[in-house]
């Protein structure tokens, strides 16, 4: 029933619609997925993977009592990443641009997600724990926007700072 059904948005479906309506209908809406590109464009999933190995160092965070990941934790989140990567290129393949090398372009991305995670957990994680404890890590939130409408979110941090106890969201981004 139309009546009933529930319209659920998020900042990316917000964004396009203010760009372009019709983008907004395309990417999401048509055929009830939306327009999927066959091949994945690289900053994407550079991006969707240095997030999977943030989000599993982040979860060992919480589960050592808000202290620092060991070495074996690490390695874990990082090979969890890399694992997705693979998976990433074998189901969809990355978009590359004529003449590329594409054994050339996949483990250097490779190399880069790696070191990315590893950079995080060894230079910004430890001077974030000085002042914050993670809280959680990628939950799901819905917020309602009107009787029907609700705002989907995953913030990918929720901390609370260690003095004032406020609350703060923290989102990864990475850039080309």
């Amino acid at each position: 029933n139309e009546e009933e059904k529930i319209f659920l948005t998020d900042r990316s479906r917000i964004i396009d619609f203010q760009h372009c309506p019709r983008m907004r209908y395309w990417r999401y809406e048509f055929g009830g997925l939306g327009i999927v590109p066959i091949n994945f464009a690289i900053p994407l999933a550079v991006g969707g993977c240095v997030h999977k190995g943030l989000e599993v160092v982040c979860q060992f965070v919480i589960k050592n009592g808000n202290r620092m990941v060991d070495e074996i934790q690490l390695d874990y989140a990082v090979q969890r990443a890399l694992m997705e990567f693979d998976e990433i290129c074998l189901k969809r393949g990355l978009a590359l641009d004529i003449g590329e090398d594409s054994g050339f372009v996949y483990y250097e991305q490779k190399a880069q997600i790696e070191a990315l995670i590893r950079a995080w957990a060894m230079v910004r994680l430890p001077h974030l724990l000085l002042f914050y404890k993670i809280l959680s890590v990628e939950i799901e939130l819905l917020m309602k926007l009107w009787q029907r409408g609700k705002l989907m979110s995953r913030p990918d941090l929720v901390m609370q700072h260690l003095e004032t106890n406020k609350i703060f969201i923290m989102s990864f981004k990475t850039a080309k």
